[in-house]
């Protein structure tokens, strides 16, 4: 398939517009389906990875994929996580 965008702020909408109808086709992200859960009137995390680098981002997006939220720690501090 190929298609010619424009330049500039019209260009870039139309890439926003396509990566939405490709998210849109993929079913990303996949909508929750696991019951909210509390304990003693708190919310309770479904899954919790520990480390954000490389292997904890990929294991996060697959679980997405799926439908299932997780929360990512890290020790880093922000925007300095993984081997990056």
């Amino acid at each position: 398939m190929s298609f010619s965008l424009p330049l500039g702020a019209a260009g870039l909408a139309a890439l926003e517009d396509r990566l939405r109808h490709d998210l849109l086709t993929l079913n990303w992200r996949a909508r929750a389906w696991l019951p909210p859960r509390t304990h003693e009137g708190q919310p309770v995390t479904d899954v919790l990875i520990i480390g954000a680098g490389q292997a904890g981002l990929a294991a996060s997006m697959a679980l997405a994929q799926q439908g299932i939220a997780a929360v990512l720690l890290d020790r880093a501090p922000a925007d300095y996580e993984g081997p990056w």
